[in-house]
């Protein structure tokens, strides 16, 4: 609960976790009980999707949904930890059940501009002037907490576990006998394929 070892106040706009967006919507650097409710339920909430991206069959998703949940819940995630958007705009612009879909690559080509705009952060100094924020610039400072928990929010109205991923679904398209039905023996021939001697 002490952050004093990691940042000399997690107020900092470098500090893109629930904890550091309480703590400059409060503009107190300790979050205190707020945040640990907040964390607590977001938490939550974000390991059960996750839970629905795995048995959708999406285990990518499922992961960037992990890694989204720590991230936020976190005391301090500074801004570079958020590598993680890389994979997730992909993706967003590659999913067999949104690709092609106009607002989708609008929405991910939107996202991109806004990470890439708020790398003016490198700039900040943690001397006092990037801690106090009111207006826009709360939502400026707050973009990546914000883009994590929408995400979140997208993923859980999207994904049920009862949708079948895209990787099950293209085993389905391929091969609907073994798709339908679990694997019992490895060395099985596939439907319509011969089954190859051992023999050499």
């Amino acid at each position: 609960m002490d952050t004093d070892r990691v940042t000399g106040d997690p107020r900092t706009v470098l500090n893109q976790s629930l904890s550091g967006a309480v703590t400059r919507v409060l503009d107190e650097p300790r979050p205190g009980l707020p945040w640990l409710v907040i964390a607590v339920l977001v938490g939550a909430a974000g390991m059960t999707v996750a839970v629905r991206c795995a048995r959708a069959g999406d285990e990518l998703l499922a992961v960037l949904a992990c890694a989204a949940t720590g991230l936020l819940v976190s005391p301090v995630s500074w801004h570079h930890h958020w590598v993680w958007w890389v994979p997730a705009l992909l993706v967003l612009g590659g999913d067999q059940r949104w690709c092609g879909r106009r607002s989708t690559i609008l929405t991910a080509a939107a996202g991109w501009l806004v990470l890439a705009g708020s790398t003016s952060w490198v700039l900040a100094s943690p001397g006092g002037w990037d801690l106090h924020f009111s207006g826009l610039g709360l939502i400026y400072s707050n973009l990546y907490v914000l883009l994590a928990l929408g995400g979140l929010g997208l993923l859980g109205r999207r994904v049920r576990p009862g949708r079948t991923g895209p990787r099950r679904r293209a085993a389905a398209a391929v091969w609907p006998v073994e798709a339908a039905a679990p694997v019992i023996c490895p060395m099985a021939p596939r439907p319509g394929r011969p089954a190859r001697s051992r023999r050499r």
